[in-house]
């Protein structure tokens, strides 16, 4: 079960669409902090409107985060403080539905082959809709995968590579093990 469970009946959603607030408690937001490896969550909210769509087979669920959390700085591991303000939306499809991820030669998502204007769409669930689980993680690719703080500057602090091939010129950083290993032998 998801640390921020919000269940919502979907046989309860008519045509008419339904407009439903989460906001997490302080539990809930430790429990996310640590999940998403931030220092603090200190609010997480999001406005939902719910309709069913495509003739009452499908559920699109829009949405607006609010949430404020705390993360490390990259380079100082100073507290970082972050304000998330973001709209989404989702569609939720029957599993016979879904339409097929497109894949490249490689097996990989072909994200080229896929097109701005195509709206994403997720499996519905056989039982409820788990808002709270959809808030978290559309959160969570909110979240700024680096963060910095103010005046924050990386300073590379060279130190010895390794030993330099004379005859080269060139840094051997892996002469030493090559040298060890051949004196194993």
């Amino acid at each position: 079960m998801s640390e921020f469970s919000r269940p919502f009946a979907l046989d309860a959603l008519r045509e008419r669409p339904v407009r439903h607030t989460v906001t997490a408690t302080a539990e809930e937001c430790a429990a996310l902090a640590k999940r998403f490896e931030v220092l603090a969550i200190d609010r997480l909210e999001a406005k939902l409107t719910l309709q069913r769509v495509r003739a009452g087979r499908a559920v699109r669920v829009e949405g607006r985060i609010a949430a404020s959390l705390q993360q490390a700085c990259v380079v100082s591991l100073q507290p970082v403080a972050q304000k998330v303000a973001e709209i989404f939306s989702v569609l939720f499809v029957p599993p016979e539905d879904l339409k097929p991820i497109p894949v490249d030669a490689d097996g990989e998502i072909d994200v080229a082959a896929i097109a701005a204007e195509d709206e994403l769409e997720e499996a519905l669930p056989n039982g409820p809709l788990d808002l709270g689980e959809l808030v978290a993680q559309e959160f969570a690719v909110t979240i700024d995968p680096y963060p910095r703080a103010d005046g924050a500057e990386f300073q590379p602090q060279w130190g010895e590579v390794g030993p330099v091939d004379a005859a080269e010129g060139k840094i051997k950083p892996f002469a030493d093990l090559k040298a060890k290993l051949a004196k194993e032998k």
